[in-house]
Formats: structure tokens, C-alpha cells, sequence
């Protein structure tokens, strides 16, 4: 009841989404998710209500529990796209150079996850057939407009080398010595364990040697 209180969307209202620069409205947005919200998580709590008083509370949860963790899943998004539009107002007034990218990347991330529940929102008729097309060339366009901030963007969340667990992204910039140097350092328990291709195209390979196919 709290949540469907805080998530005031009356049943039946369509998405107010007319022409494709709407998407990037953060009011509309948010307006996508509170349905979204509100309506998986009604549905699924009542699911439960119902066969909680057929077969116990226990044995609902159990059969419920993939939908448990979907609407979880909504839960956290719909609040990360809250906060993170709410958090844009302060960036726009303290640091006004920063708001159109964190904008778009604020907008791509509302858009994409709402991109992956488009097929129930097209189910419930929250959102038209046009209107899900307009999503996914949302998606696309920002994914455009952000490649050249990409580096910058994964750099500002400072993820140590341990935590990326990658050679892509480490923090000296060199990505290909060190895969190099794991598959040239990488040790057999025994001959039998590489694959037949091994001595006539990897081996030659590592070793700077041209690769010769032979049948």
C-alpha cells in the first residue's frame, strides 16, 4: 500500500509520449517507471496473496520467486533513475558544463531498462507499438552521442583494477601485452589437455611465426 501510494498512476492512462523527443523527458520518464512499478508489483503481491491462502505463505514464495526478484529488480532501477534525475537539477544549477552528458547518460540508462520491459508494458497498453520503437532508437542515438565520453564515464566511477577484473579498462591503458602474457605463461596440466588446432595454429601464433593451414 506504501508503494502504490507513492507511485499515485491511475489505472488505464496511457504514456504521454506523442513524438520521439518526448522520451528524454525526465517527468515522462519517471511517469513510465511509476506505472511500471506500481502495476508489476501490485500483480505479483496479490499472485501471492492468493496462493497464500491456498498452500501457505512459504510454499507462495517459493512459486513466486522468480517474480520476487523481478519486481526487486524494478524496485532498484525505478529508485536509481529517481534519484539520478533528482541529483541532475543540482548539476544543472552547481556544475552546468556536466548536465548535458550526465543528462544523456541518465536518460540511457531510464531508457534502456524501461527498453527491457517494453514487452509487458506493450502487454498492459501502458505504451503503443510507435511508442516502443521510439525507445529503442532512443537507446541507440544516445549510445551514439556518449561513445566519445565512454573512457571518461567508466573512469569517473574509479573502479580499481581488482573490482573491473579485466585487462580492458586497467588502469595503465595497456590492454593487449598483458592477455599476451597470460595465454604465453598459461600451463597445461598435460599435452592431452590443448585442443588439436593448438600446435598448428596457436603455437605459431605466439611464437611470430606465419601461420601455415594444412588440411
Amino acid at each position: 500500500n506504501d508503494y502504490q501510494n507513492r507511485t499515485s498512476m491511475s489505472n488505464g492512462k496511457k504514456w504521454n509520449v506523442s513524438k520521439s523527443a518526448d522520451i528524454y523527458c525526465s517527468k515522462i520518464q519517471l511517469e513510465a517507471w511509476q506505472h511500471l512499478a506500481k502495476s508489476r508489483i501490485s500483480n505479483v503481491a496479490q499472485c501471492v496473496l492468493d496462493d497464500a491462502a491456498l498452500m501457505g505463505l512459504p510454499k507462495a514464495l517459493v512459486k513466486h520467486e522468480n517474480d520476487l526478484m523481478h519486481i526487486a529488480k524494478i524496485h532498484v532501477e525505478y529508485n536509481v533513475a529517481l534519484r539520478f534525475i533528482e541529483r541532475l537539477e543540482d548539476v544543472k544549477s552547481q556544475q552546468p558544463e556536466l548536465f548535458l552528458i550526465l543528462k544523456r547518460l541518465c536518460d540511457l540508462f531510464s531508457l534502456d531498462k524501461l527498453r527491457e520491459e517494453s514487452a509487458y508494458l506493450l502487454e498492459t497498453g501502458y505504451i503503443s507499438g510507435k511508442q516502443s520503437e521510439r525507445i529503442r532508437h532512443g537507446v541507440d542515438e544516445l549510445c551514439l552521442a556518449l561513445r566519445p565520453e565512454a573512457v571518461t564515464l567508466v573512469d569517473a566511477f574509479n573502479y580499481t583494477d581488482t573490482i573491473l577484473g579485466s585487462y580492458i579498462g586497467a588502469g595503465n591503458g595497456d590492454i593487449y601485452s598483458p592477455y599476451l602474457d597470460h595465454v604465453q605463461n598459461f600451463v597445461h596440466e598435460s599435452i592431452e589437455d590443448r585442443p588439436i588446432y593448438w600446435e598448428r595454429q596457436i603455437k605459431p601464433l605466439l611464437d611470430g611465426e606465419d601461420l601455415i593451414f594444412v588440411d
